[in-house]
């Protein structure tokens, strides 16, 4: 089911080198894969550099000592990627290797699901997801590829509910039940080869191997809510959207009143993990109908 109502890039920068196969999120910076960049070619060898969302500024870098390395992703603490197409390797962020075990053959994407420490792994050809055991290296499930193609499968994504996937012989990255492989939806790439993919809790990020770019993309996230049929902005959980919401969170904000988990991800109304004035902004939009 192609979807026109998401895919839209909302931010891109330069990717930090060539070819960047794999990309990840740690909660504040971006992490990319790829050939090395003009300063350091290092025999060809593929580097992982950690970089600014807003402008791609470089924060620092290593070399993986390796000629090949697709997907990556970060599990809050160490990073993981594959190696050589034969290894799945965890890494810390300076680069020293933690961990390494045998990986699904031609594997090239990597995603993490953290509440259920489950490590997902994509194969190129023939396509496949598969559930690794991220303490042991051993495959625990697998789920079928979209439309059953069995080419041109490139890294994954997990947003905590959905995993993204992206096949640059179709140009669609495609969104996926995680228990069952049931595609739900795709849309178009920015470009016509998108192959690392990366969600930041809010948006998608993806690599385009052709004209190293770095793209950020809507897919229209909406963050989950514990407290059941309650609505985003309800602050005071009595069913409505108004004044009363927008005066709590100012409270809030300037540290006036103290809101328990299900307070906290009900005003977190932009989903960014932070308690400001984009919240309010949102909020306003949500009372405004705008």
């Amino acid at each position: 089911m192609l979807s026109a109502d998401m895919g839209d890039v909302v931010h891109s920068i330069p990717a930090p080198g060539y070819y960047s196969d794999g990309l990840a999120w740690d909660g504040d910076y971006l992490w990319v894969v790829n050939i090395a960049d003009a300063n350091h070619f290092d025999n060809y060898w593929y580097r992982i550099f950690k970089i600014s969302s807003g402008n791609g500024e470089i924060i620092e870098s290593f070399s993986t000592g390796s000629y090949f390395h697709h997907g990556l992703t970060h599990d809050g603490n160490n990073l993981w990627s594959e190696r050589n197409y034969t290894q799945i390797v965890k890494l810390s962020d300076n680069g020293q290797v933690m961990d390494q075990f045998s990986a699904i053959p031609l594997g090239v994407g990597l995603a993490y699901d953290f509440e259920n420490e489950i490590l997902f792994q994509s194969a190129t050809q023939p396509g496949g997801i598969y559930l690794i055991d991220p303490f042991t290296g051993n495959q625990i499930g697998e789920l079928p590829v979209p439309d059953d193609i069995d080419y041109g499968w490139c890294d994954l994504a997990f947003d905590g509910t959905y995993l993204w996937h992206t096949n640059v012989s179709t140009d669609l990255i495609y969104k996926i039940n995680p228990e069952t492989g049931e595609t739900l939806a795709s849309f178009e790439t920015p470009s016509g080869q998108c192959e690392g993919l990366t969600f930041d809790g809010h948006y998608l990020w993806a690599s385009d191997t052709n004209l190293d770019l770095l793209y950020q993309i809507d897919i229209e996230f909406q963050p989950s809510n514990p407290c059941g049929e309650w609505e985003l902005g309800d602050s005071n959980l009595d069913g409505n959207i108004n004044i009363q919401d927008i005066i709590l969170l100012v409270n809030y904000i300037l540290g006036g009143n103290v809101w328990d988990d299900c307070q906290l991800s009900i005003m977190d109304v932009n989903g960014d993990s932070n308690y400001d004035i984009l919240d309010m902004v949102a909020l306003v939009t949500i009372i405004l109908g705008t």
